[in-house]
């Protein structure tokens, strides 16, 4: 049987180079797209190698002094790991069997690349959720990217909120418009998995507002509630209640100005990548705000 450290070895760099994201273009200013893309496919050759088992290609795409860390901090030369399970019989692997990881990577000089990424979400026993990060240095000699070091580590956050799984389909990034607005909203899981986080960004001819929003379920309520505090200085609280597939929140805000917002809005997924937000009735102080209807789309990935 393979030992922890084998185990985030080769589930490691069965997958690295797959999906890859590259950091923007003014953290990598001394990088050229060639030098990005030379980096990606000696990942990708490195992916093909590990696929075969090909032990000869997978030595000389570490460097001779390349070393490993696993998650437990021991630590052991490249070449060491791969030679021993060169000598036990291993399984090729389909692309089906592979996790695609989500990594960014950075140049550090022309010659020294740092890749940062997480792979292999899964689950404890007991609900708790696995994250597995990893970070590799890669270094050009002689023309050729080679890997020079791969440090990985492991966290288990606690057991998600089992209530919150109807309203996980939030997750993620999401891009929508409406009239001169674009609207920008980054959802994610707290740490230890009882809220859904929302970063919300609102651009527009008239200034931009930034907030943030907390979904969790109230126990003594009995009911979803959500808390909203923005840039602005407002501030309110949300009610949501499932109605089939949509969900129907009422919020109720206070401005910067002590003036009373009440909103009552539907917010349905629409199972393509999208979701509508829908706001039927609007109302800050006295003054009546339009109806208006805005539909998300799940921004995607860098490639």
């Amino acid at each position: 049987m393979n030992g922890p450290r084998e185990v985030l070895f080769w589930a490691c760099f069965a997958a690295t180079g797959l999906g890859m994201t590259v950091v923007a273009c003014a953290e990598v200013e001394n990088a050229t797209n060639e030098e990005t893309a030379a980096v990606r496919a000696a990942a990708r050759d490195y992916v093909a190698a590990v696929r075969r088992n090909d032990t000869e290609t997978m030595l000389r795409a570490w460097t001779e002094s390349g070393d490993y860390v696993d998650a437990a901090g021991q630590v052991v030369t490249a070449h060491e790991l791969i030679r021993k399970h060169a000598a036990a019989p291993r399984r090729a692997q389909s692309p089906g069997h592979i996790a695609m990881p989500k990594s960014s990577l950075r140049f550090i000089t022309r010659n020294v690349a740092i890749e940062d990424g997480t792979y292999d979400r899964g689950t404890e026993d007991d609900g708790g959720v696995v994250t597995r990060r990893f970070t590799a240095v890669w270094v050009k000699r002689d023309g050729r990217w080679l890997l020079d070091s791969l440090r990985e580590s492991a966290t288990t956050s606690p057991p998600r909120n089992e209530r919150l799984k109807p309203l996980e389909w939030l997750i993620g990034e999401w891009v929508g418009k409406a009239d001169d607005s674009t609207m920008i909203v980054s959802s994610r899981w707290s740490d230890g998995g009882n809220y859904i986080i929302r970063e919300f960004a609102i651009l527009g001819e008239g200034g931009d507002v930034t907030g943030t929003e907390r979904i969790g379920w109230d126990s003594a309520a009995g009911e979803f509630k959500s808390w909203i505090f923005d840039s602005q200085d407002g501030r309110g609280e949300g009610r949501w209640k499932r109605d089939g597939d949509r969900w129907l929140v009422d919020i109720t805000e206070v401005t910067a100005d002590g003036k009373k917002a009440l909103t009552s809005a539907v917010v349905a997924p629409k199972g393509d990548g999208q979701y509508v937000w829908e706001v039927k009735t609007s109302k800050v102080g006295n003054e009546n705000i339009a109806p208006r209807r805005v539909t998300f789309t799940r921004a995607p990935e860098i490639d």
